[in-house]
C-alpha cells in the first residue's frame, strides 16, 4: 500500500512531528495531530527521519544505490523500484538525525540511534559528508561575529539582532555559533530579509523551551509563526504586521530585539511560576 509523508509542526507539542497520510482513510490523531487520515505523533522521539526511517524498516524496503552527480539536475531515479529506499534519500535521513539531535548527543531517544544505525548501511558515506560539512561563504562568518558583538546578554540568556541579512540560513548557524559562548544557555538570533523579521532560536537549559518560547512569541501576530523542539526552534514574523501590536502605535523594528531581552531576563526568576514558553512580546501585553 503507498504512502505518502509530509512533515507538519506541532505547535502544541515539544517535538515536530511527521505526519502521514494512507488510504483507505483513517481517523487516528494521537497527541493532538492535525492529519486528515492519519497522524503519527512521537514526542519521545528526537528526530522527524527517525519515523521516516521506522516505517521504511517496517515495510522492509532495500537500499538502492543512487550516483548523486551535484553538478547536474539531480540523481537518475529511472531504474530504481519504487519499493526501496535510494541511497540519497537515507543520506538525508541520517543528516536529519544527526541535525535534529546535535549528532545524536542531545534531546535523541533510543529509537534516534536505532534508526541511524538501520540507515547506516544504506547511505552514501560521501555525500553525508558534503551535507554536513558545506563550505561557508563570506557573509555566514560576517553573521556569526555579528551575533557574537551585538549580543545582549541577561544570564543565562541571550538576545543578538544581526540586521539584514540576504542569506537567510545565516541566522541559525550564527544562533549555534552564539550557544557556544560560555555563560549562556539559551539563544535567539533575530534578523530581517525580504521584510520578514526570522528568529532562530537554541537551547541547553532545562528550564527553557526554545520552541515554545518562539511560539509565544508570534503565536497573536497575523502572519507570523514559530515552534519547535525544547532545544531548538524558529520562526518569522512580517515587519509589516509589527506596527498593530500593543495599544496604541504598535512597536518598531528596533525595539524587538530589547523588549524580548526584558521579557527573557525576568522569566529567569523560576521555571514554574514564570514558564519561559510564555514570554515574548505578546501583543496584548505591548
Amino acid at each position: 500500500m503507498p504512502w505518502c509523508w509530509s512533515i507538519t509542526t506541532n505547535r502544541a507539542g515539544s517535538r515536530a512531528p511527521a505526519t502521514s497520510t494512507r488510504s483507505p482513510s483513517s481517523t487516528t490523531t494521537p497527541a493532538g495531530g492535525s492529519g486528515r487520515r492519519f497522524t503519527d505523533v512521537r514526542d519521545g522521539t528526537g528526530a522527524c527521519a527517525t519515523i521516516f526511517a521506522d516505517y521504511f524498516s517496517d515495510l522492509d524496503w532495500e537500499f538502492r544505490e543512487v550516483d548523486v552527480d551535484p553538478t547536474n539536475d539531480g540523481p537518475d531515479l529511472q531504474d530504481i523500484p519504487d519499493a526501496c529506499v535510494p541511497s540519497h534519500v537515507a543520506t538525508g535521513l541520517v543528516y536529519g538525525i544527526q541535525s535534529d539531535t546535535r549528532s545524536l548527543t542531545n534531546g535523541c531517544s533510543p529509537a534516534d540511534f536505532s534508526a541511524a544505525a538501520y540507515l547506516y548501511d544504506g547511505m552514501d558515506g560521501d555525500l553525508l559528508n558534503r551535507i554536513a560539512n558545506p563550505q561557508i561563504d563570506a557573509e555566514v562568518l560576517e553573521i556569526k561575529a555579528r551575533a557574537i558583538t551585538e549580543r545582549d546578554v541577561r544570564a543565562p540568556f541571550a538576545v543578538s539582532d544581526v540586521g539584514s541579512v540576504s542569506n537567510s540560513d545565516a541566522i541559525p548557524q550564527a544562533a549555534d555559533e552564539l550557544e557556544t559562548l560560555e555563560g549562556v544557555s539559551a539563544v535567539v538570533v533575530v534578523g530581517e530579509t525580504d521584510g520578514t523579521i526570522r528568529l532562530a532560536g537554541r537551547s541547553r537549559d532545562d528550564r527553557v523551551h526554545i520552541g515554545r518560547a518562539i511560539e509565544a512569541v508570534t503565536d497573536d501576530i497575523p502572519m507570523a509563526e514559530g515552534g519547535g523542539h525544547a532545544r531548538m526552534g524558529g520562526g518569522k514574523i512580517p515587519v509589516e504586521y509589527m506596527n498593530g501590536l500593543g495599544p496604541s502605535e504598535g512597536i518598531s523594528r528596533d525595539e524587538w530585539p530589547s523588549g524580548c531581552s526584558r521579557r527573557w531576563a525576568a522569566s529567569a526568576d523560576g521555571p514554574e511560576s514564570r514558564p519561559f514558553c510564555s514570554v515574548g512580546p505578546n501583543p496584548r501585553s505591548w
